[in-house]
């Protein structure tokens, strides 16, 4: 078995999408392939850093921003 390395681009958007799907399943949103790739774009250009995500102010603009899409 070979061990490949992970490029820091391919780290830090699995990461990205990780903290994305743990806040969203915080706040009982269902997932959805298309609702990951709108919020995934949108921390990209609204959201500092990945950790960022995580913090409970960024949190609460996330799950704001999606209340007002509704």
């Amino acid at each position: 078995m070979q061990i490949q390395d992970i490029d820091e681009i391919t780290r830090t958007a699995i990461s990205r999408v990780t903290n994305i799907v743990r806040i969203l399943a915080s706040h009982f949103k269902p997932l959805t392939d298309t609702l990951l790739m709108e919020v995934y774009d949108w921390t990209v250009s609204q959201v500092g850093g990945v950790r960022d995500l995580l913090t409970e102010d960024s949190s609460n603009v996330l799950v704001a921003w999606l209340a007002s899409k509704s």
